[in-house]
This record gives structure tokens, C-alpha cells and sequence, in this order.
């Protein structure tokens, strides 16, 4: 049961985005192309992602048959985070290349962060959120198509990948620094790890005195 309803839940959550991108309409076609583009890749890093050794918290096509339900709901966010900065600047076609794009770049991130960084980031969010959104900079001043006075490379403008990479660092920079600086001062404060005792019961029942998982 609590497999059905993890499921389910990450579904509702996914689909509940795609509707809102579908929403949008057609002046903003491309979100909508990139996430579909990005939802099939995730389907092709299934394969990827074995054959790159990246790992992920549950099975995997190639590994015991069957798929990997975060990895398909991570692929589709990673379309569309990836085309999020350019959805007013690229044609559709642009728009599948970023969200294929944007699915392998997110799973050799996971595979990086875990297994070089040492992060603990079960969901991916660092992946999915933030390193396609890097990728989703850089690729305006590399498919930006003249829409709203905005020109890249496809065009062969070299001067907007300039002012995005300027952005890539400044975003990094502040990110890194708030965030240093948040999780700095709730370890002072509150702390931020968990008692062994919590990490055993499980903070679902600690923080919020409801289990979140079933007795399978």
C-alpha cells in the first residue's frame, strides 16, 4: 500500500505541473515541448543511467526489470526547469533539445553530488532544481532565436551567452552564499541533524507524528 501510494503521490504531483505548462497556452508552446521532449528521454535514462553506473534510490530498468518511478517524475521537472529561463526566447524545436538534454544532465549531476560531494539529497533537488536551471541559462545564448530582441548562437549572436554565463555565476554565488549562510545559523540555533534515536523511528513519526510509509 504505502508503494501504491508513493506512487501515486508523485504522479499527482507531476501531473498537477504538466497541467499548469499546458495551461500556459500557445505563446508559451515551448515549456510545454521541452517537458514532454524530456519525459521520453527520462524513459532512455532508465538504460543511461545503468550503463553510467549513476545510482538511484530504487530499481532501474536494465537492473531488475523494472522502472524508476523518481527517475521518470525527475525527468519530466528536469524539461521543465531546463526550459524555463527560455520558454520566450526559443522555437519548439529548441525546446526538445533543451528538455533531451536536460535528463542526462540531471542524472550524471545525481551521480556527482552523491558520489563526489558526499551530499545526502535523496530526492535530487540539487540536480533536478538547480543544475538543469543552470543548463536552462546557458542554453538562451545558445538557442535564443531573435524572439523579444534576444539572440544566440543558433543565430550567430556570441554576445548573450556572455551576459549568460555572468548570470550562471552570479545565481551560483548567491545561492551558495544564502544558503551556507541559512543552514550556518539553524546549526547554531536549532541544529540540523537528527538524533540517532529519530533517524531510527523515523522523522516522519518524529516531526510529524504520522507514518509515512506502510508496513510493507
Amino acid at each position: 500500500i504505502g508503494r501504491v501510494f508513493r506512487f501515486g503521490l508523485c504522479r499527482f504531483g507531476i501531473g498537477i505541473r504538466l497541467l499548469g505548462v499546458y495551461a500556459i497556452g500557445p505563446k508559451r508552446s515551448p515549456l510545454a515541448v521541452a517537458v514532454l521532449a524530456d519525459g521520453q528521454q527520462s524513459r532512455l535514462g532508465f538504460f543511461l543511467n545503468e550503463i553510467g553506473e549513476v545510482h538511484q534510490p530504487g530499481p532501474v530498468l536494465v537492473q531488475t526489470g523494472k522502472t524508476d518511478v523518481l527517475i521518470a517524475c525527475n525527468g519530466a521537472l528536469a524539461g521543465l526547469v531546463g526550459i524555463t529561463a527560455g520558454a520566450a526566447f526559443v522555437e519548439p524545436w529548441s525546446a526538445v533539445a533543451i528538455g533531451a538534454i536536460a535528463a542526462p544532465i540531471m542524472m550524471a549531476s545525481l551521480a556527482m553530488i552523491e558520489r563526489i560531494f558526499k551530499i545526502d539529497d535523496p530526492v535530487g533537488a540539487i540536480s533536478v532544481h538547480g543544475v538543469t536551471g543552470l543548463w536552462g541559462l546557458l542554453a538562451v545564448g545558445i538557442f535564443a532565436n531573435g524572439n523579444n530582441g534576444v539572440e544566440g548562437l543558433v543565430v550567430g549572436e556570441g554576445k548573450q551567452i556572455i551576459s549568460q554565463l555572468i548570470s550562471m555565476g552570479v545565481v551560483l554565488a548567491w545561492g551558495l552564499v544564502t544558503g551556507f549562510a541559512l543552514f550556518l545559523l539553524l546549526r547554531v540555533t536549532m541544529g540540523v541533524r537528527a538524533t540517532e534515536a529519530e533517524e531510527l523511528e523515523g522523522l516522519d513519526i518524529s516531526e510529524h507524528s504520522i507514518p509515512a510509509y506502510g508496513d510493507d
